[in-house]
């Protein structure tokens, strides 16, 4: 086993520096020696040291590429990797061959890989893979593309700035955007244009004290449940806690209850036609579906139901769309389940969620009050600053330090 380093070791740039060579890329450095890594990123020597590595791109970063054969035929494509995409375009052996592949194998010509442009946004990358397209074809080449260009590129960047405020105009609340639409919310989030487009969502803040015993009660009896109460008017319900209006609240939700033996065979059959999947059933009538499992309806009341997919559906390639849908781990595991456990099982989950924006984590010791104090200056209140740096936070809340951040708020 390898020896721990002592504390102060990674404090001298020389011995990061000497670390650093040994690695080709950021996040190898990274996974290999954190101790490093941190150290050089938070004294600011960071672009110093990796100056040496071989750039990656990401999900909003590619390349253009070339395969050109000297027969005059040639292949350009798009990618976040140039050395992974032509180790896999050269590769002849494996069960998932390229167009490339299968035009090495039919003719015998090895290939010329050559990188036309440095890591650009996606949305200009995939208008300049057209270009060349048109370009060498102009110049009478025999393209291989199989699929039109930019085809790639309209998945990956579903939630551009555009869509992303399209679609938080929807929402009145930043927690209902991100529960609703965590693909757009992390996006926006990722890119830092969040506070931009969510700008709107200011009005419907209540001011402090608007929830009042008399207010919590008018909305409580827009609601049948409880539980509805908690979900739709979340400041409200908290408030009911506080003044006492809960109690008066419970007791008035509960006569909305259904009563005993309501959900008969018909009923269950009328209220799950509402709904498309069982999870949604579940979700939104959690008392009908009990009962129909209970009495034995609920394969007769769930025929029309999307039903589980079969055996072998989650393939690498059916996984691999759906991971693109996702910029977080987090957001793959709970928006399609099924695909990422599978990926999971069948080791795929490193390549499928490479495209996947990471949060680097902040290393230890590193939220002094100086930096929890910039920090909080970026957020209006204690909540935002809960929500979006729960690290600060908690060590401003353990340390005492919140009152003097927030003393004029």
């Amino acid at each position: 086993m390898g020896t721990k380093k002592q504390d102060n070791h990674w404090k001298s740039k020389e011995n990061c520096r000497i670390e650093a060579l040994k690695y080709k890329s950021r996040n190898e450095f990274n996974k290999n020696s954190s101790g490093a890594y941190n150290n050089s990123w938070s004294n600011g020597w960071l672009d110093e040291l990796c100056s040496h590595m071989v750039r990656q791109g990401s999900r909003y970063s590619r390349c253009i590429y070339s395969c050109n054969f000297s027969d005059n035929s040639i292949y350009i494509g798009i990618t976040y990797s140039f050395n992974r995409r032509k180790t896999a375009h050269l590769n002849i052996e494996g069960k998932k061959i390229s167009s490339v592949g299968n035009y090495i194998i039919k003719t015998g010509i090895i290939p010329e890989v050559i990188k036309l442009t440095d890591y650009l946004p996606l949305d200009e990358a995939v208008i300049l893979e057209e270009r060349y397209v048109n370009e060498y074809r102009e110049k009478g080449w025999n393209i291989l593309n199989r699929i039109k260009t930019g085809g790639v590129g309209s998945n990956l960047v579903k939630w551009d700035k555009a869509a992303c405020k399209k679609e938080a105009l929807k929402y009145k609340s930043r927690n209902e955007f991100m529960n609703k639409s965590s693909g757009a919310y992390c996006a926006a989030n990722n890119h830092k244009f969040l506070n931009e487009i969510t700008e709107h969502m200011l009005k419907y803040r209540k001011h402090r004290g608007y929830w009042t015993k008399e207010r919590c009660l008018d909305v409580a009896k827009t609601c049948k449940t409880r539980t509805e109460f908690l979900q739709n008017f979340g400041n409200a319900y908290a408030a009911a806690v506080k003044n006492g209006a809960i109690v008066e609240i419970h007791e008035m939700l509960k006569t909305q209850f259904k009563p005993s033996g309501y959900w008969n065979k018909e009923k269950c059959l009328n209220e799950f036609l509402k709904f498309k999947t069982i999870k949604e059933l579940k979700l939104n009538t959690a008392s009908a579906y009990s009962a129909a499992q209970r009495n034995g309806w609920l394969d007769e009341c769930t025929a029309h139901m999307e039903k589980n997919k079969p055996n072998g559906y989650w393939n690498f390639n059916v996984c691999k769309i759906e991971a693109i849908k996702y910029a977080r781990r987090v957001d793959f595991r709970y928006g399609s389940t099924a695909a990422y456990c599978a990926a999971q099982k069948n080791g795929w989950l490193d390549e499928l969620c490479f495209h996947m924006l990471t949060k680097k984590r902040k290393p230890s010791g590193y939220w002094t009050k100086e930096n929890c104090r910039i920090e909080a200056l970026k957020y209006k209140s204690r909540g935002g600053f809960s929500r979006h740096s729960n690290g600060a936070y908690d060590k401003s809340l353990n340390n005492n330090w919140l009152d003097e951040f927030y003393s004029n708020k």
